[in-house]
């Protein structure tokens, strides 16, 4: 299934990239490493369903961490 982003934003902390694609948490975030930094995701849903804030997404989907996006 694909996932719709709809808010985020994207830091350059290069201590903080991660590898390209993995997805963690911390807080009420989720973050994807890019390499060259870190997209923190504020506010998503899986495609044909409502948007909802990661940390309720997250509650319900918590199999989503530690996997890489491709």
């Amino acid at each position: 299934k694909r996932i719709r982003i709809e808010t985020a934003e994207v830091t350059h902390d290069e201590s903080s990239s991660g590898t390209h694609g993995y997805i963690w948490s911390t807080g009420n975030k989720i973050l994807v490493g890019t390499g060259k930094g870190t997209i923190s995701i504020w506010k998503l849903g899986i495609e044909g369903k409502k948007m909802t804030d990661a940390g309720s997404f997250l509650r319900g989907h918590q199999n989503i961490i530690g996997t890489t996006l491709i």
